[in-house]
């Protein structure tokens, strides 16, 4: 069986990430993977959410983009210049990670808050690099 990174890995970067590459060594400072991480961590229904997403095409509504810029991308040390979609300066067809793309989507279910996003142990480690 796989442990929770590992599915996490599959489930997210593989099936939601165009900047994912399974030949490189996974992006160990990648915000939204880590959020995820800490959130799914302990909680079987979050991680029900995230399968349920397999095969679909996600978006970010404009709330969810909000909410995700200020709690998960501006603490990143990849923000905003390292990011191919935050970048000032992005192609027009720049796209949000997948980590962001299933944060925004578990958003909008309701199964995890904006609250949820503040205060975790993801979120300090950033600005220290």
């Amino acid at each position: 069986m796989r442990s929770v990174p590992q599915r996490l890995e599959r489930l997210v970067c593989a099936e939601h990430c165009r900047y994912y590459k399974p030949w490189a060594t996974p992006e160990p400072d990648c915000n939204s993977a880590q959020w995820l991480l800490e959130l799914v961590g302990g909680r079987a229904e979050l991680l029900d959410g995230v399968e349920r997403l397999r095969g679909r095409r996600l978006s970010l509504t404009q709330v969810q983009e909000g909410t995700l810029l200020r709690r998960v991308c501006t603490p990143c040390q990849h923000y905003p210049h390292n990011c191919a979609y935050r970048r000032p300066d992005r192609s027009p067809g720049a796209e949000p990670c997948g980590g962001l793309l299933v944060l925004g989507q578990l958003l909008g279910a309701g199964l995890i808050t904006p609250e949820d996003l503040l205060g975790s142990a993801a979120h300090p480690k950033h600005g220290t690099a």
